[in-house]
């Protein structure tokens, strides 16, 4: 069994864990290789088993402060918009206008674009009530 995989796999890559990567990855068909359909069906199943895909995190804090008559409804809506971008994206409430938004992506291009969507879609609608609310995002360090 060892020769049916290996052998078509290390025809395109050094080793057999990296096209195991690209299988989960980048959805590879090992079938295109020259492995057998059975053969493959079994496989494909263990390795999306065995092998998650790699994943980056990044975080921010974002401060929110309205004095607004309406400000609780200003602070929610703004949260709303940033949750809307995607799903990707968990906000928590850590007191006094403070709010942690992590983000979950494939990669640091992926995750920032999230970041900057989700961030820039909270200071939109607060910059509708800039005389009475602000926002400010700290980008967290330790990622």
């Amino acid at each position: 069994m060892y020769a049916e995989i290996a052998g078509p796999i290390l025809k395109e890559y050094a080793m057999i864990y990296p096209a195991f990567e690209a299988v989960v990855e980048q959805d590879m068909d090992l079938e295109s290789m020259g492995i057998k359909k059975d053969l493959t069906t079994k496989l494909v199943k263990l390795i999306k088993e065995k092998i998650k895909p790699k994943e980056v995190n990044i975080s921010a804090t974002i401060k929110i402060t309205s004095y607004a008559e309406d400000g609780v409804e200003i602070v929610k809506k703004a949260l709303l918009e940033a949750e809307k971008t995607e799903q990707n994206l968990n906000l928590r409430y850590f007191g006094g206008g403070t709010y942690k938004l992590s983000i979950t992506a494939h990669d640091y291009k992926e995750a920032e674009s999230v970041l900057k969507k989700a961030t820039d879609a909270a200071s939109q609608v607060i910059s509708k009530h800039k005389e009475s609310s602000k926002i400010e995002i700290l980008r967290d360090k330790n990622d």
